[in-house]
């Protein structure tokens, strides 16, 4: 219905503003260095693979990956569009997994923390440009640098004087909080909304002004109740209704039909990925073992491919069909980074040839052979 389709797009901008959020910019300025190497590897291992993966199966697979009528693009910019869902990395499981392994202040832990910042700036603006350009109907090299230029503009200008804008509406937010509950929180709401309705005026994706709105606040003292204010009411009503109405898009049937490809995709995007943080990482100086983990570390994909799938089914970029395998595919990235990122840790550690020696492996079964 008309009324979840609404309230799903507003939990899309909700979790744009919170990728936003932990984003310093003190932090992105510390980290530049070593880390926007490692991420303009990764980026374009996965970005030159994904359109040559996709290139293939559109030759090989009449039926998959063919935009519907209504957007009417070439195989070329389909290619670029299909590499653009799977650009970016979600940190999330990554995360995890460093914390439960007490290595998120390890050199290894670091380079994937702070490049995945970089991850998602460069990801977003990429899938900007990307699709404001599809819109245009006029797929060529001034068309890219037309919209490249209106991007870098808006962006200038929106990190020029936001931050003043931003500082003053807090202000008043806070003044509100005396009179009004919430007041401050309702004024950063109807910032997100304010400058994001300033980026569709431009042809831009209204996400991009959350995600600013995001970045920016993440200076400011916004408090811890402010904070958690966003975080319980869009992960406990606004996210969920988002992903369960993408989830309704979901066919099984083209799943089951199409598991090859599904598992082709899967392994082309987590191989590309790996192999272009593992280098990245070896070029600024990490050893083998922590580059391995970078390179397993930056495999899962989620929050902003599902975006960028759901923004291409609605502008019939992508079928049901196509948004069904591309989303398997995300998935299957999510549940092998966990088991590979601890084999990762037990290689870096030394203890991965004591789970495979002979004697172990021969008590093992043993007590299989006992329990049964």
């Amino acid at each position: 219905t008309e009324f979840i389709k609404g309230v799903s797009e507003l939990g899309l901008m909700l979790l744009m503003f919170l990728v936003g959020l932990p984003l310093s910019p003190d932090k992105l300025r510390k980290s530049f260095g070593r880390s926007i190497i490692v991420t303009l590897s990764e980026i374009s291992f996965s970005f030159i693979g994904g359109v040559i993966l996709c290139l293939i199966i559109l030759h090989t697979a009449s039926d998959l990956l063919e935009a519907t009528e209504t957007a009417r693009i070439s195989h070329s910019m389909l290619s670029v569009f299909f590499a653009t869902i799977f650009t970016a990395t979600s940190i999330g499981v990554t995360a995890k997994v460093l914390m439960e392994f007490n290595k998120i202040d390890s050199n290894a832990g670091k380079i994937i923390l702070s490049s995945a910042v970089f991850d998602d700036i460069i990801s977003v603006l990429l899938f900007t440009t990307v699709l404001a350009v599809i819109g245009t109907g006029h797929v060529s090299t001034k068309t890219f640098l037309f919209i490249g230029f209106a991007i870098a503009t808006f962006l200038a200008t929106v990190i020029g004087l936001a931050p003043h804008l931003f500082s003053f509406l807090i202000k008043v937010g806070k003044g509100l909080d005396l009179r009004v509950e919430e007041g401050l929180f309702s004024v950063i709401l109807a910032a997100i909304f304010l400058i994001s309705y300033m980026a569709d005026l431009v042809k831009l994706a209204p996400l991009v002004g959350a995600f600013l709105i995001g970045v920016i606040a993440s200076e400011k003292e916004l408090g811890k109740d402010v904070t958690d204010a966003f975080y319980k009411i869009s992960y406990g009503f606004f996210i969920p209704i988002f992903f369960t109405s993408i989830g309704g898009y979901v066919d099984p049937w083209a799943i089951y039909e199409n598991w090859q490809y599904i598992l082709i995709i899967f392994f082309g995007v987590s191989i590309t990925k790996f192999l272009g943080a593992f280098i990245g990482a070896k070029y600024i100086g990490a050893s083998i073992q922590d580059a391995l983990i970078v390179g397993l570390g930056m495999i899962p994909r989620l929050e902003l491919s599902v975006i960028v799938a759901s923004l291409g089914l609605t502008a019939g970029i992508l079928t049901v069909h196509d948004f069904s395998v591309v989303m398997s595919s995300v998935v299957l990235t999510l549940m092998v980074t966990p088991p590979l990122l601890k084999l990762g840790f037990l290689y870096q550690a030394g203890e991965l040839r004591a789970i495979f020696h002979p004697r172990k492996y021969d008590t093992i079964i043993w007590i299989c052979l006992l329990y049964t």
